[in-house]
């Protein structure tokens, strides 16, 4: 049967778990729009298939226990290791490169409207806009809270549930907050401003990732950011060493390949989605870029 889209939700926790033993002491929990868990090491093979991203619904807020791993997040190829304490807004697409026996995670996601009544409205600047993406890596002392006021909330969820007290909303306000605090501390210091040419890649890629391959003209970009096509382009070639046509043609390819395999669409809906002249254009660009025609990938048969 065809596969549903496969979007690290609330209920998919259950699962990926369910069939896999997992010990009950880490069984993820699954709240009114909220969820949580202090161990994936047993369902990252569930989780990541090879070679297929995965769009996530919600912001996710974690901490790297142990191991390593190499992921492609947002276009941007990331090496995530143990002490890192990372944010991923809603929508962020990830893809799993590879990752150590032992890579283990712990952490929450919560949706925007809980996490705007959690917050009453006073939601951190870092979390208002989509497919944003940070890591940290904060002393052992900064982590350390970071894991009390985790399991201070794991622990609360399992003694009060959902009853409408407050103390979730207020440990999930604290941890939102603790990490916005860290994400000024280390973004602000000397060294680490980032200079105008970064700031107009990081914009470019935010666009890139917004438009879910739906533009492929660099003047489209290029207008928005009220700049030239030409200084574009140097600016993000010298900023990234890869061109801002190879930016976008990997947006493009990352968003089809989710199409192809989350979703039941035709190829020609996909190509028609994605504001392709015709079917025979959409297989060509496709092919060209990844060696096998679109019908071959979602059969995998590339």
């Amino acid at each position: 049967m065809k596969k549903q889209p496969q979007r690290i939700s609330f209920s998919q926790f259950r699962e990926l778990v369910i069939d896999k033993g997992s010990d009950v002491d880490f069984f993820p929990y699954l709240g009114k729009g909220y969820a949580m868990t202090l161990k994936i090491k047993d369902m990252v093979s569930k989780i990541f298939e090879k070679d297929l991203p995965l769009r996530l619904d919600d912001m996710r807020i974690g901490y790297i226990k142990s191991g390593n791993a190499d992921m492609i997040i947002n276009l941007i190829p990331h090496r995530m290791e143990k002490g890192m304490l990372m944010y991923l807004g809603g929508d962020s697409i990830i893809q799993l490169e590879r990752h150590s026996d032992d890579f283990d995670i712990e952490g929450f996601t919560v949706t925007d409207d809980v996490m705007n009544v959690f917050l009453h409205g006073h939601v951190p600047s870092l979390m208002t806009s989509k497919m944003n993406d940070v890591r940290l890596k904060p002393t052992e002392e900064e982590v350390e809270l970071f894991e009390r006021l985790l399991r201070m909330m794991w622990t609360i969820v399992h003694f009060a549930g959902d009853d409408d007290n407050g103390l979730v909303g207020d440990i999930v306000s604290a941890l939102i907050h603790y990490y916005d605090y860290l994400y000024k501390k280390y973004t602000s210091t000397e060294g680490q401003m980032k200079s105008r040419e970064r700031e107009i890649f990081d914009k470019f890629i935010r666009l890139v990732n917004h438009s879910n391959g739906e533009n492929r003209q660099l003047v489209y970009f290029a207008d928005k950011m009220y700049l030239s096509e030409r200084y574009l382009s140097t600016v993000v070639k010298q900023a990234s060493g890869v061109t801002a046509k190879e930016w976008i043609d990997r947006a493009t390819v990352t968003e089809i390949k989710v199409l192809l395999k989350h979703t039941d669409k035709q190829i020609s809906q996909i190509a028609d989605q994605l504001n392709f002249p015709n079917d025979s254009f959409f297989c060509k660009y496709f092919k060209r870029l990844t060696g096998m025609t679109p019908k071959e990938y979602r059969d995998g048969n590339g």
